[in-house]
Parts: structure tokens; sequence; C-alpha cells
């Protein structure tokens, strides 16, 4: 689904967004992930590159990182810490409090990351190698750190550089994905 260039400024500014020179006249289609409720959405706000197949922009996404997934993430790398959590001072297997919060930066960082890369996949782009692919988050990561609640939902922006999928990375992970599956079967 595109939304228009009006309709795509006027959700940036009600998100709290700056709408300064980024998002200029020609740019501004908005693609929706999916069509479920909270999914994320992509703004392409400028093309970076463009030569043959490769196509270079950067995006704006929009999302919102739901309570349920939050807190399964959460609970999968608590127990994945537990498994293998050796600190002097504490039983094998015991987490100390001051690590908690680290757990609780790796789960926003993993769930940013998955809602950055449903978006992705839904409108056929990936993401960049290197530092090509630095993401501009709206909040500093340190700020999304304090306001991030397990199990609370959490919304958050970002503008990241973006390539559109070759046919033939398409192609050959497909490829890939029956060939594996036909060898889970044997």
């Amino acid at each position: 689904t595109l939304r228009t260039a009006e309709a795509a400024a006027a959700a940036e500014s009600t998100a709290g967004a700056d709408t300064g020179a980024d998002a200029d006249a020609g740019a501004g289609a908005t693609m929706v992930a999916n069509a479920g409720e909270g999914a994320p959405t992509l703004t392409l706000l400028e093309e970076l590159f463009a030569a043959g197949e490769k196509e270079i922009a950067k995006y704006r996404i929009e999302g919102m990182i739901g309570a349920a997934a939050s807190k399964s993430v959460f609970q999968s790398t608590l127990r994945e810490f537990k498994q293998n959590a050796n600190f002097r001072g504490f039983r094998k297997g015991s987490i100390p409090p001051f690590m908690k919060k680290e757990i609780v930066a790796f789960t926003l960082q993993q769930c940013l990351n998955d809602v950055m890369e449903q978006a992705m996949q839904a409108n056929g782009l990936e993401a960049m190698e290197g530092e090509a692919y630095e993401p501009e988050f709206d909040t500093p990561f340190n700020t999304m750190k304090t306001q991030f609640a397990v199990g609370e939902p959490f919304s958050f922006g970002v503008k990241v550089a973006l390539q559109k999928t070759t046919a033939s990375k398409i192609d050959s992970d497909a490829s890939e994905a029956q060939a594996s599956s036909a060898n889970a079967e044997s």
C-alpha cells in the first residue's frame, strides 16, 4: 500500500520527526510492510544511487515492538544467558542483577532488528554492507534503553540506507531454501 507524499509528511510530523531537507518533494512514497495493525511502515526519503539493477535509497522505518514479542525475546535471551552464566561469586546459571540491564538492552536491540528486517523483507529491500548500513534512530539507543520495558509496546523511528533485493539474490535464496528442505526430508 502506498500513501501520498503529503500523507507521509503528515505522519512524520505527527510522529515528532524532523521534516527537513531529507524528505524532498519527489520522495515520500510509503510502503506498509503488512496489513496488520502495528505493522512497520517504510517511507522513501531520498534516492542515493541507481545504476542498472542496483538501487540504493534512504528510507524511514516507523515500527512498534509488540509487548508479546519483547517478552518472548527477553525470555529466550534470559534462558540462553542462564545456560552460559558463570560469574564469580554467583552460582553457575545465576544472573547477577547488574547483568539484567544488559539483557534488557540486548532484547531491545534484537527486537529493533526484527521489526526493521520485517519491513525490509516485506518491501523487497536488504541492508547495506558495513558502515553504509548505519541506522539513525530518532532517539539515541542509550535513551531508548531507559524508555524500553519488556512486556510493554514500544514504538520507534529510524532512517537507514537500503538497497533493492536483486532478482538473482531472491532466486538463489529460494534455491538454497528448497535444497535445504529437500536435504531435511531425506
